[in-house]
Parts: structure tokens; sequence; C-alpha cells
């Protein structure tokens, strides 16, 4: 459902529409502004979707009527259906996706079918019901297949991907990925494919292709900043700063983090701004500025809870927790935590409570409640045992902390040594860095110490491969522990001074961050300066228009010799029109060949003027036959019927013969052709109803 209107023009036609085409035009308007007014979208597909009931209760005698009410209602269901998936309304999803899919039943409309299955599909993804997605999915394919549908078939590879991913099928995962990308390059980002990218984009996260996936949003970020509507360049800033911080680009993170916030707080998006400083909060964390992380988190805390996001609350609140604990203030961070805990249960399970119990974990048993945490965890790491992503491995993480937190030092090593295998099976070097770290201060702990330095050791080198300075830290004050077991005080004072380095790293980090910051602010004073002398630059250039003026009158003489050439070129055609087949071909070769000899505006021209020799009424015809072809692929479809090849006919129109096929089979779609019929004698046969 893609409408060429403005929100005014759809308003208008929507004033003077009756029945099933008002309807639609409400479907269309409710998308539209679904890219800026949600609450205002959702009310006007309300209103369609209860016209459409209408149109239906009316139509049953009449089977025209009830064909075209079915489509419109529909297409008020999608619009529904839309508005619902964007506020995150899942079961509604769903409920109108399965109703609309019911209607359509018995109407050839397949990609509007299909495209309703893949917005039921990721419903139920983000409801894990994996099984049921895959099923819509499947069966979206089908008919994509059966009917030759490209884009939606691109989206459908991206959400089985996902889902492959999640199940542990890489191999799968990847193969479907590899068709969504495919697919997804014959679009150019076309604007209606921005979601498309966006989700492809989380693929790759998803796989841990961390790299790819920034190289392609920095390939598709310009284009989301231009075109996109606020929701999906929201979600694109999001993303791409969940990748950068996967690389270490923390400050790159946070400067998406506050475009996120500047774009949200415009469009008075408050659950949005709140998710943007609670990652702001968390960012600030990791850099070590507890107390600017307290202030973050303590805003978006206050939005949530206003919005009563009991998920999010409870993860900002263990957040906040940990940061005040880590600046000082153990007292309130030790009463955001026990809150924390005695709420924790109470909520069902999602992201956010997993991250809530990740935190706890770190300060038990102080924060009460440990034998929850054990269960909990020893849960998730029965449903989770063959989840193909890094869950798995930090689920054993945290049991492996969290028994030893509670002196059952035998089982956390068992759980360790769990996690660094799966590290390993997965091939993610922080995983087994901080897998071994954990393991080797376990080991020096009970006495091992010949395991604990190897261990230490291994941890060491891999932290250093995978850049994360977190884990790197981690490590060194693992290895300060174990030479202060040992006893070994040069050993450990080496190490002291090594977390030092990488504290002053951070430190430098913050003061390259506050230099950006001023240099913002005095790049604003010389772009004053720059304002008045480009003031004078003006008047310069209004002095060289002057000239400007009179070298056109030289530029239209020359035009003048082209329009001769462009005519001699029409005759030339007239005449090849009235010769047999062969004769046809020989002589547009041979114009075109003239057309080739000419250069810059004279070729344009000529171009011009060889297009507007042709067959009239033919295209006049076609245009009334097939109101959906444009101009160009009007002009093909004369071109084609004078059985020029695809080569000559790129030559003629100055493209490539790719942009030629992509023409032909846009052609074909609108003409409603089979797959295999020949394209030319199609033209023929409409040319033999004028």
């Amino acid at each position: 459902m893609k409408s060429n209107y403005t929100e005014s023009q759809l308003r208008e036609q929507i004033a003077r529409a009756s029945g099933a085409d008002k309807v639609e035009l409400l479907a269309n308007l409710s998308e539209l502004l679904s890219a800026g007014n949600l609450p205002e979208a959702q009310t006007v597909a309300n209103e369609a979707v209860g016209r459409g009931r209408s149109l239906i209760a009316e139509a049953r005698a009449a089977v025209s009527d009830a064909a075209a009410a079915g489509r419109a209602l529909a297409l008020a269901l999608k619009a529904q259906a839309h508005c619902s998936i964007l506020s995150f309304q899942v079961e509604r999803t769903i409920s109108i996706g399965q109703e609309a899919q019911a209607l359509l039943l018995d109407l050839e409309e397949w990609q509007l079918q299909a495209e309703l299955m893949i917005m039921t599909a990721s419903a139920y993804r983000y409801s894990e019901r994996n099984e049921k997605a895959l099923e819509q999915l499947q069966q979206a394919l089908q008919i994509c297949q059966r009917h030759d549908l490209t884009k939606p078939s691109a989206t459908i590879y991206a959400e089985m991907a996902i889902i492959y991913q999640r199940e542990g099928n890489i191999e799968q995962a990847q193969q479907a990925l590899r068709r969504a990308r495919a697919l997804g390059d014959l679009f150019n980002m076309e604007e209606e494919q921005h979601s498309l990218f966006l989700l492809i984009a989380h693929v790759h996260a998803e796989l841990a292709e961390f790299e790819e996936a920034r190289q392609l949003f920095e390939r598709i970020m310009p284009q989301f900043r231009k075109h996109a509507n606020k929701y999906h360049l929201l979600a694109a800033l999001h993303n791409y700063g969940i990748i950068l911080l996967a690389l270490n680009r923390h400050q790159q993170a946070l400067q998406l983090a506050e475009e996120r916030i500047s774009i949200a707080q415009e469009a008075g998006l408050t659950h949005i701004e709140a998710n943007s400083w609670k990652q702001i909060g968390e960012l600030y964390m990791q850099y070590g500025e507890y107390d600017r992380a307290s202030g973050a988190l303590t805003r978006a805390l206050a939005t949530f809870r206003k919005l009563d996001k009991q998920h999010l609350v409870l993860s900002v609140m263990a957040n906040l927790g940990r940061s005040y604990c880590e600046s000082g203030d153990r007292e309130r961070g030790m009463a955001y935590l026990r809150e924390t805990s005695e709420r924790l249960f109470q909520l069902p399970r999602n992201i956010e409570h997993f991250n809530a119990v990740g935190i706890l974990v770190e300060y038990t048993p102080e924060n009460c409640r440990p034998e929850d945490l054990v269960a909990y965890l020893l849960e998730e790491k029965k449903r989770t045992y063959n989840a193909g992503s890094s869950t798995p491995v930090r689920i054993r993480l945290l049991l492996g902390q969290l028994y030893e937190n509670l002196g059952s030092l035998q089982a956390a090593q068992q759980e360790l040594s769990e996690a660094l295998a799966l590290g390993r099976t997965f091939d993610n070097l922080c995983l087994q860095a901080e897998a071994l770290a954990s393991i080797g201060a376990l080991e020096s702990r009970i006495g091992d110490y010949e395991a604990a330095r190897q261990h230490l050791r291994s941890a060491l080198f891999l932290a250093g491969d995978c850049h994360s300075w977190t884990i790197r830290r981690q490590v060194h004050k693992a290895l300060l522990d174990h030479f202060e077991n040992l006893q070994d005080f040069r050993s450990a004072l080496d190490q002291f001074k090594e977390l030092q380095r990488l504290e002053h790293e951070v430190l430098f980090e913050q003061t390259n961050r506050r230099v950006d910051r001023l240099l913002v602010e005095s790049d604003l004073d010389r772009l004053e300066d720059q304002h008045a002398v480009l003031t004078n630059t003006i008047t310069s250039l209004e002095s060289e228009l002057a000239l400007l003026r009179r070298s056109q009158q030289d530029y239209e003489l020359q035009e003048q010799l082209g329009e001769k050439t462009t005519v001699g070129l029409k005759r030339c055609l007239r005449d090849a029109m009235e010769g047999p087949e062969k004769e046809i071909q020989e002589k547009l070769s041979a114009a075109l060949t003239l057309l080739e000899d000419k250069k810059g505006g004279e070729q344009s021209a000529l171009s011009g003027g060889v297009q507007e020799s042709l067959d009239k009424e033919f295209i006049a015809f076609l245009k009334q036959q097939y109101p959906k072809l444009t101009k160009q692929e009007l002009k093909v479809c004369s071109l084609v019927r004078m059985k020029m090849s695809t080569k000559d006919l790129a030559r003629l129109m100055s493209v490539s013969p790719r942009a030629v096929e992509t023409y032909r089979y846009r052609i074909r779609q609108k003409l409603e052709l089979e797959p295999g019929s020949d394209l030319v004698a199609a033209i023929e046969r409409i040319a033999q109803d004028m």
C-alpha cells in the first residue's frame, strides 16, 4: 500500500470519496501519518476499519461490491496492524493480521496477502513463537515465488535468517541472509525498502557479523536521514549504536544516542527519548563517569515510571544501583538493588529482565534472594540450551559468578568450564577471554596457581585480540589478585600499573570528548566570520553572472544547430519504418551511431528527437490501456515494438543494458505477462487492438 499523495491531498480526496475508495484512502493516510504521528494514524486506521466493516455488511448481495469491500477492509486492517506493531502490541497485530488474511482468501491480492503474512510472522517472532513465525513466512514465500513478487521475498528471507539464528541453525541463517542481501541490492535503497535494509543489518548483528553490519549501516544511514520516517530512523540509530558498541566505538555510539534524543524530543516520542537516556547512562558507566551515568539513568527512570514500562523500570533501577555502588555511594546503590531484587520475579521474563539479573549477580548475596537468582538462571540455562547466540554462554558465566559469590566453588568451576567450551564453539574471542579470566581467578582463589597462571595468560592474549577495554580490565584485575595470592608483589605492582594505564585510556577518551565539544563551540564563531566573507563572495558572483548571460547567446546558436540535426534524424527514422524488418534495424543502428557522434547537450536533444518521432498514436493507446506505465516505460514499449535489441535500446536512451532489463521486467509486471512469455509478441498483440 503505497500512496504518492501528500497528507493534504489525501485529506482532500477523502472528503470527496465514498465507499471502498474512501476506505482505501483512509488506509493510505494512516500509513503516511504513522511516519511521525502514531496516535492519529491509529485513529484514522480504526475509522477505515469501521467503514470497511460497514461496506462488507452492505455488500453481501452484490458479489462485485463485496470483492471491492473485502479488499478495502483488508487494506484498512493492514494499516491497523502496521500501527499496532509500531506500538509493540504483539497479540493485537497477530489477531488483525489473521482476520485480514481470511478476507483475502478469495481475492487475488497476492502482494497484500504476503505483506500481511510477514507482519504477522514478525509479531510471532517478537513473542518468541518461532515455529508459528516460520510457518507464516514459508507460506508467504510460496505465494511470492508463484507470482514473481521480489520485494516481499527479500524481507521474508531476512526474517527467516533471524529465526534460524535464534534456533541455532547458523548455516541456514547465513544462507537466508545472503538471499535477502542479493534481492535487497536490486532495489538500490528505494524509500519503501528502508525497513528491509534495517532488518538485514540487524541479522548481521545477530550473527555476530558486526563489521558487515557496520559497513551496511554506513551505506544506508545517509538515505535514512534524508528519506526514512522517524520510526525507521530512530530504530536505525539505535541498532547502529549497538553495532558500534560491539566494535568498541563508544564515542560514535554516544553521538548516535544524542542524535536519537534530539529527534525523539522533536517528535514528542517520550518512550524513545527515555530509551536513549538509558543507553547514554550505560555508556557513561562503561567510561567510569558514574555521576553523568546516574543523571542520565534518573531521567530515564522517571519517564519509564510515568509510562508504566515495568521491565524498563527494573533494568534502569539495576543500572542505577550499580552506578551508585561504583561511585562510592554504596548505601543508595544497594537500596536500588534490593528494590530491583524484590520486584524482579513479579514480572514476566524478557531481555531487560535478564540484564537486571546480571547486575544483581555481581552484588549477591548482599541484595538478598540468591536462591531465586540461582533458580532463574538454571531455568534459563535449560530453556536456551540450543540457542545459537551468546546467551547460553552469558548464563553460564553468571551462574559461575553467582556460585562463587555463594561459596559453591566446584559448581562455579563447572559452569565456567561449560561457558568456555561454548565460547569456543561460537568462535567468540570476548566470551572466551571473559570465561578464562573467571576460571583463572577462581583457580587462584582455591590454590591451583599453575592452572590459574595458564588460564589468565590465555585470557590476556585473547583480550588483546578482541579489543574490549572492559574485558582487558577484568583480566588485569584477576592477574593482580592472583599475584597478591602468590605474594608476588613485584608482578602484582606491574598489573596495578597496567590497570592504571587502562584507566588513563578512559580519561584520555573523556578528555577528547570534552575537547570535541569545545571545538564545536569555536566552530560556531568561525562560521560567523565565514558568513561575512561569503556575503562579499556573493557580490563578485553577481558580476560573473553577467558574463554567463553573454555566453548564453553562444549556447543558443549551438542549440539551433542541434535542432536541425534532429529534424534530419526524424526524417531518417520515418523512412526506416517504411522498409522491411532487416532494413529497419540497419537504419536504426545508423541513427544510433549518429547519436553517439554528438556531445553534451546536443546528444540530449538528438535523443529527445528520436523518441518524439516514435509512434505517438500507439503510445497514447498503450497509456490508455495500461495507465500504470511510466513515460520511460511507454517509450521502451514503442522501441521494443520496432524490434530493437537491449544493447541498441541502452545506446539510444543513454542508460546501461541492466537498466533496460529492469524496464523490461517492470513492463512485464504491469502488462501482467506470464513468466517466459515473449514481450515483443505481447506488444504486437496490443498494437493490433488499436
